[in-house]
């Protein structure tokens, strides 16, 4: 049973004077490795962590490592703000065989990001489902083979399962056969990599001066080398003169054929060969030795072999295992899970500290190698009175759950984990239940005591079992094929509808303004189910609250963990009531945010319930978040069903069934032609001029386009303002959904429904051409909703569509929402989805307009705005095609002097236009520079401009500096001082991104700020903001020797009282 670990604060508690980490004795030359078993590194390390504690330092030839097992120590490790992998002595020499490949990259080398994002899907769900044939096929060969030895043969377990393993990761990820069952020795291929690693964890133990003089292993290393890039090279080249009814959709086939997101580039064939070397070390790796590992802990504990083998005989009885069947085998993947714990393969990873830092009461530098020691920390107490027992209870789904965050990482941590552990499970799953269902397992020798062979990894070493086929097992050599999942019981359709129109106040908290239009979609809602609805933002809302009675309906924001502007009367007040003084009041509460913002994430709704119920206010409906990061609309939508019931209830009212719409009935028509309806407050204007702004026969080009649109009459706009664009759908994705629904011409069709959507305007009892309704009034690229699909399931009587749609409502999250999965790509990847037009159009969210910052200046050029626009193109994120951002895709296609729907919106109170006597501190990257340059344009008009810094993120200097002229000229007028950063093309070491320039040049910056510059930001909210925020941070820590508690309440002041910080993020 777990315990629970002491709340220790470490991050808070930072001594002002450092301790020296405790270390065993140093030696001249040969420093600490005296201390060391160089056979059992692995064992002694343990035995170190025993006798100094969770953090010892050991110093050993070239390098200072930090050996941290301590859970209290590791969880600071595990900070990525603070910390990040480390390429260590062995890893460095096995870069000599993978380079750049996924295990072996830096993580600011662009190749690690590039096939990160490419080859992370080819491991998820599906993709296992399809590689599950051809594990079967391996490790069918590995069962005929202990068969044929017949129960008295021992066999090597170690060496044989990376045969195993190695063969499937081969025909897996390549469609390549190494046939190592057939072969009494190992494949060429496979004897010089096993060579290449075995020299690789050598040359880490031997002295320097060993390893100059060992000329004829130096020599074979490299030959090897050689000989495995000519078979990868080979195999590489096969696969391109394949025709096109050859080629297979496996790892390499995404190597070739992917395209990553990012960047819109391909990975090189340099990198594929050291991607498919890296996957073979590590895929052999890992689940051989974790399958030696669960067989030598089952024998030892033989009631739970038998547990184990209970429920192979449950879940399989005589059928062919299949691939449904490995999601039933829950036991064994806890003995999987507790076999990783007491034994990980991998004995830990390595971090750096990016600069110095205090953990603890202990200095890290950024020289010193930190090692992450898993044996030992996964045997901690926390892991119960025994930690050394071998346990699987520990990974029950009630114990797992209360698993302290980095206490358990078998598979490393956070954005450098292994990408391929599903795979591995999977692999170890399949193998251990094919051979559980037909054998009978023992020790060849009984008296058999764990040998641990450490090399990169660990296993058994001279480890034999012996193999008898289980009487009575005749398998069924085709079984049932995959059931299809059963249909959901879904809910009646009851309506939510209330009488007597009861009043529901609706209150917002907005600065961006999608709290404000959730309002009022539930405003139009509430008065559709009988409501009398009352909109107000939070600040109006108090003088109603505080008559303490009615329901309230809350959505609100949180600006850099303040509230928002028209939310800061409203916190205030609540902050000072007395406790009780709102116990007459329900209300429901959803936050807006972004999780990227770590510091200030849902800090106001967070802040808002919490003061509520202190005031004795009664939830009706439970709080729940948005998050932009993670499809912010999904969880509005999910919150936004559960909502009526749950008020309809605490009114007294009949009402248990959450909102269901019924479908839209089509009718088809022939001779009519209705015009796109456009919202009230949007006009239209003409676009005058469109131009590319980046070189795009460079290959870091990313398409940004200039807009030039005219200001229609009685229409302005505000330098730093916006235009909001309403998009349509491309001809090609409305093609799409013609052909799916067996549309051979573009017909007429009539919507016809008993009721309006509140959240679709669409044309209802009008005859409209179907191409104009999916082109102008509904979105067809957002990610369908969990509930549609359960309904399109429940529907469904295809088996193999309704097992995908299963799997995608059990993997929503995953599958769905971060793979941008629309109902349209669904429907069409498994075309026996039970759905007609009338549901589809219904399950289809409403076109909304996309925002632009205006990158002219008002005074300069009143008669037309210009906009920067990235052009948004890449493979998609689900594997399907290529993907096109909707609003850049059309704005792209426009032509000059065509007509477009927009309005003009003016500043938002947290980023408004500076004043001309402001001294400005400007930080941006790519599009970001649009505000800016209006200001700047703006500030070129004054006789003497005050002066501007400005630090710019692009990603090459003559590729993508968007306005270089202009703001070159700026600069030799000598009010603006222009610091670039190019990410591409570096010219400076270290600095790659604006963040980096930030740091480098905070002298600049400081005595900017000093004489009163003000701070403006613009740029995405994932990466960059995030990052600048925190280098702001920093540098105030250093020149005001702060803490880091008090560079944040510096940030949080200038944010918010001191409005000296301004912000203009999007995602």
């Amino acid at each position: 049973m777990l315990h629970s670990p002491t709340n220790q604060l470490f991050s808070l508690m930072k001594s002002p004077v450092s301790k020296p980490i405790p270390h065993p004795p140093i030696y001249p030359i040969v420093k600490s490795v005296l201390s060391l078993d160089i056979k059992r590194p692995v064992q002694s390390m343990m035995a170190l962590a025993e006798k100094y504690g969770g953090i010892y330092r050991l110093e050993v030839p070239n390098d200072s490592l930090v050996i941290v097992s301590g859970l209290e120590y590791v969880q600071e490790f595990c900070n990525e703000d603070r910390f990040d992998k480390k390429v260590f002595s062995a890893l460095e020499k096995v870069r000599d065989l993978t380079g750049d490949g996924l295990f072996t990259a830096h993580t600011e080398e662009p190749n690690w990001g590039k096939a990160h994002r490419i080859l992370t899907p080819a491991f998820g769900p599906h993709a296992m489902r399809d590689m599950f044939d051809k594990m079967y096929d391996v490790a069918e060969q590995l069962c005929i083979k202990l068969e044929r030895l017949g129960p008295e043969e021992p066999f090597n377990v170690p060496a044989n399962m990376t045969r195993l393993t190695l063969d499937t990761i081969a025909l897996c990820a390549f469609d390549y056969r190494f046939n190592s069952f057939y072969k009494n020795d190992m494949h060429p291929f496979v004897e010089a990599m096993l060579f290449i690693l075995h020299e690789a964890n050598q040359h880490m133990r031997r002295l320097p001066i060993m390893n100059r003089l060992m000329y004829k292993t130096k020599e074979r290393y490299n030959k090897d080398i050689q000989y495995m890039y000519t078979v990868a090279q080979k195999i590489l080249d096969q696969r391109r003169k394949a025709d096109k009814a050859e080629q297979v959709d496996d790892l390499l086939g995404r190597m070739l054929e992917g395209v990553d997101p990012d960047t819109g580039e391909k990975l090189s064939d340099q990198n594929i060969i050291y991607q498919m070397v890296t996957f073979l070390i590590a895929g052999h790796e890992t689940t051989s030795s974790m399958m030696a590992f669960t067989f030598y802990e089952m024998l030892k504990q033989p009631h739970i072999l038998a547990r184990v083998q209970a429920e192979v005989d449950e879940v399989l009885g005589q059928e062919k295992l299949q691939f449904h069947h490995l999601s039933k085998l829950k036991y064994m993947d806890m003995v999987i899970k507790e076999c990783l714990r007491l034994w990980p393969i991998a004995s830990g990873f390595n971090l750096r500290s990016f600069k110095e830092e205090q953990v603890g009461e202990y200095l890290i530098k950024p020289t010193d190698s930190i090692f992450i020691f898993l044996p030992s920390l996964h045997r901690a107490p926390i892991w119960g009175d025994d930690p050394k027992q071998f346990n699987p209870e520990n990974f029950s789904p009630e114990n797992e759950a209360k698993i302290p965050h980095s206490a358990y990482l078998p598979f490393g941590h956070g954005r450098r984990s292994c990408i391929g552990r599903p795979f591995a499970f999977q692999e170890a799953k399949l193998a251990i239940a094919m051979i559980l269902q037909r054998f009978d397992i023992s020790l060849a020798d009984p008296n058999y005591e764990l040998v641990l062979d450490e090399t990169l990894t660990l296993k058994p070493d001279n480890y034999f079992l012996k193999f008898k086929k289980r009487p009575g097992f005749k398998p069924v050599e085709d079984g049932p094929k995959v059931r299809p999942s059963q249909n959901l019981q879904l809910k009646g359709n009851k309506q939510v509808f209330v009488q007597n129109k009861p009043l529901l106040y609706l209150a917002y908290g907005s600065n961006m303004g999608s709290s404000k239009k959730f309002i009022q979609q539930l405003a139009e809602t509430a008065q559709a189910l009988g409501y009398q609805p009352s909109v107000h933002s939070l600040n109006e809302t108090k003088a109603l609250m505080a008559q303490n009675k009615g329901h309230y309906v809350i959505i609100t924001a949180s600006y850099e963990g303040q509230p928002t502007h028209d939310a800061e009367e409203f916190v205030d007040w609540i902050v000072a009531q007395p406790e009780g003084s709102l116990n007459q009041v329900q209300y429901s509460l959803f936050g807006c945010g972004n999780s990227d913002w770590i510091h200030s994430y849902q800090a106001v709704p967070r802040k808002i319930d919490a003061q509520l119920q202190r005031l004795g206010a009664q939830p009706f409906l439970a709080p729940a978040e948005g998050n932009a990061k993670q499809n912010f609309f999904v969880s509005f939508n999910q919150w936004h069903d559960e909502l009526w019931p749950a008020l309809a209830k605490s009114l007294g009212q009949d009402a248990v069934s959450p909102i269901k719409k019924k479908s839209y009935k089509v009718q088809l028509l022939h001779d009519w032609h209705a015009e796109a309806l456009g919202e009230n407050d949007f006009v239209r204007a003409q676009l005058l001029s469109k131009k590319e702004l980046v070189q795009q026969d460079s290959p870091f080009a990313s398409s940004k386009i200039e807009l030039q649109i005219e200001v229609p009459e009685e229409q302005s706009y505000q330098t730093g303002g916006y235009i909001d664009i309403l998009p349509q759908n491309s001809p090609a994705n409305i093609q799409r959904v013609l052909r799916h629904f067996q549309m051979q011409h573009d017909p007429y069709i009539k919507l016809e429904s008993e009721e309006q959507s509140v959240a679709l305007k669409l044309p209802l009892d009008q005859h409209i051409r179907l191409t104009d309704l999916l082109k102008y009034y509904v979105e067809l690229q957002r990610p369908a909703g969990k509930k549609l699909l359960e309904e399109v399931l429940a529907q469904t009587r295809c088996p193999f569509s309704a097992q995908g749609l299963q799997q995608f409502i059990d993997n929503y999250e995953s599958e769905v929402l971060q793979k941008n999965r629309s109902l349209l790509s669904i429907i069409e990847q498994f075309p026996g989805a039970k759905i007609d037009l009338g549901q589809f159009i219904t399950a289809l969210p409403a076109m909304r307009p996309r925002t632009y910052s205006i990158s002219s200046s008002v005074k300069q050029s009143a008669d037309k705005a210009s906009l920067v626009i990235s052009c948004i193109k890449g493979a998609a994120w689900s594997g399907q095609g290529e993907y096109q951002g909707l609003a850049s895709a059309y704005l792209n296609k426009l032509e000059e002097g065509q007509l477009l729907w927009l309005r003009f919106t003016p500043n938002l109170p947290n980023f408004p236009a500076p004043k001309s006597e402001d001294k400005l501190i400007l930080i941006a990257a790519g599009t970001g520079i649009a505000p800016f340059r209006a200001f700047m344009q703006e500030r070129s008009l004054e006789k003497t401009p005050a002066k501007a810094v400005f630090f710019y993120g692009c990603r090459a200097k003559e590729v993508d500096q968007l306005y270089a002229k202009e703001f070159a000229k700026w600069e030799k007028e000598g009010w603006l001082d222009l610091r670039p950063v190019y990410s591409k093309t570096p010219e400076k070491e270290g600095q790659t991104y604006v963040q980096h320039r930030l740091w480098a040049d905070r002298d600049a910056f400081w005595a900017a700020w000093q004489e009163g510059a003000n701070i403006y930001i613009c740029g995405d909210g994932e990466g960059m903001a995030p990052a600048v925020r925190q280098c702001l941070m920093d540098i105030y820590q250093e020149k005001a020797q702060a803490t880091e508690a008090q560079a944040l309440d510096w940030l949080m002041q200038i944010a918010g009282k001191d409005k000296r910080y301004f912000t203009d993020i999007f995602s």
